[in-house]
């Protein structure tokens, strides 16, 4: 589709991220070698003499002549959809994720070209917004996500304590402050938004503002201890 695409394969496990990442990787460097793509109708007979029935992989064609779609001898199926004339007209493919929707089949979700681009774009507004609402580097965020969500519960267990009339020490409300590490490796816009996502169980466009919560509660609770 012009926003999103989709292919099922047959794969006896699911499909780690560092295999999608090689699988993404391995395709756009295939965009970039502009393979021409070839099409020609041959009759049923003749094509499966040729080819072999693996040009039924898409499924089997009930016609007596097929049309055959060649990119440059890596991929050779009988498909009557419609195709590109070139690989490089793609431009670029983007995977989303996998996912297993049968016992034995994976579904690789990608989308390509300018809605690549978009999906791209809308990640890095949301790294961007997620950085900014909480005052750290975008690199920062899987560390600062954890640093925040750890602090928060210290804080606010504190608070309880507080409440409860017990005496809480600077030094105790200082280990609850926000101060986040810098980040030691680099990691790629698409590793950052997964580490962060995974720390805070949400979604991506919930992200900005799950971080800005904790961080102005932990604001909050830290003015409220500091007051007892």
């Amino acid at each position: 589709g012009a926003e999103s695409s989709r292919l099922d394969i047959t794969h006896w496990a699911n499909i780690t991220k560092e295999e999608l990442g090689q699988i993404e990787e391995e395709s756009n460097q295939l965009i970039k070698k502009s393979i021409p793509v070839k099409k020609e109708i041959v009759e049923r007979m003749k094509a499966e003499q040729k080819y072999g029935f693996k040009i039924y992989q898409g499924g089997v064609v009930p016609e007596d002549k097929l049309r055959i779609i060649d990119i440059g001898g890596l991929e050779i199926e009988a498909c009557g959809g419609t195709h590109l004339e070139n690989t490089s007209e793609i431009e670029i493919i983007k995977i989303v994720n996998s996912e297993r929707i049968a016992d034995g089949v994976t579904r690789i979700n990608f989308t390509a070209g300018e809605a690549a681009r978009a999906l791209e774009r809308k990640k890095l507004k949301i790294l961007d917004d997620a950085a900014s609402g909480i005052n750290v580097d975008k690199q920062q965020l899987p560390i600062a996500a954890m640093d925040l969500f750890i602090k928060w519960k210290k804080a606010k267990k504190l608070l309880g304590r507080a409440k409860e009339g017990k005496l809480i020490s600077p030094e105790e409300i200082r280990e609850v402050e926000f101060k986040p590490e810098p980040a030691k490796t680099k990691l790629t816009e698409e590793e950052l938004l997964t580490q962060t996502l995974k720390v805070l169980s949400t979604n991506p466009e919930y992200l900005a503002q799950t971080l800005q919560r904790f961080y102005r509660e932990l604001m909050e609770t830290i003015e409220q201890l500091r007051k007892f």
